[in-house]
């Protein structure tokens, strides 16, 4: 597992196949955090 600080984990939520609301790596066919709840939109 790779050990990222929070400025790190912000940064990554730019990206859509990351939960903006928790960071949680989402599939890329997927807009609904499984870990969280949020819809992405």
């Amino acid at each position: 597992m790779l050990s990222t600080t929070n400025q790190e984990l912000i940064s990554h939520t730019l990206d859509p196949n990351f939960c903006t609301h928790c960071g949680n790596p989402l599939l890329k066919s997927s807009n609904f955090c499984t870990k969280c709840g949020n819809t992405l939109l």
